[in-house]
């Protein structure tokens, strides 16, 4: 798939809605610019998304097809899938516009946790079970933060037991 950059030629002979660069400047509902996540191909009347990824058609509409495709529900959720780049329980930084593949994001917190094991002198055969770990809290951090709470209440409940039998 080739991409046109601005300035370069391309052919658009046909379509009601010419290609305008312009487009790019503005802003979808996210307050992403659409150059972040839209070019320009070498097809006539058609742009591409990055982010979902898809193929747009402008040709009948303009720039209402690319607000109309920042639009649309499976764009949202994939975009809101790359936005929260998943954070390990204690982590306090959020990342902002995280537009890396799955892939990348993958090879990303695995080097993470081989830094972890090799910082606290770990054994490199506990790195499929800490995958294994982040996966499974990942996945069920609801109900995991749920068993906590009722966990520490009822700790705190025996222990406030303990201490009125102790001080009575």
């Amino acid at each position: 798939m080739d991409f046109i950059e601005i300035g370069q030629q391309f052919n658009d002979f046909g379509v009601r809605n010419k290609w305008r660069f312009e487009w790019l400047k503005e802003k979808d509902q996210n307050e992403l610019s659409f150059s972040e996540g839209c070019k320009k191909i070498n097809e006539v009347g058609h742009c591409f998304c990055f982010i979902c990824p898809k193929k747009i058609n402008y040709g009948n509409n303009g720039k209402k097809s690319l607000k109309k495709h920042a639009d649309d529900k499976i764009h949202q959720r994939i975009f809101r899938g790359l936005q929260c780049a998943s954070l390990y329980p204690g982590s306090k930084q959020v990342s902002e516009n995280a537009t890396l593949s799955l892939n990348d994001r993958r090879a990303n917190q695995k080097a993470v946790l081989a830094c972890f094991v090799a910082e606290n002198s770990l054994q490199f055969s506990l790195m499929p079970k800490l995958v294994e770990l982040c996966q499974t809290l990942d996945t069920c951090r609801d109900k995991f933060v749920e068993s906590l709470q009722t966990c520490s209440a009822s700790l705190l409940q025996t222990k406030i037991a303990i201490w009125v039998i102790g001080t009575s």
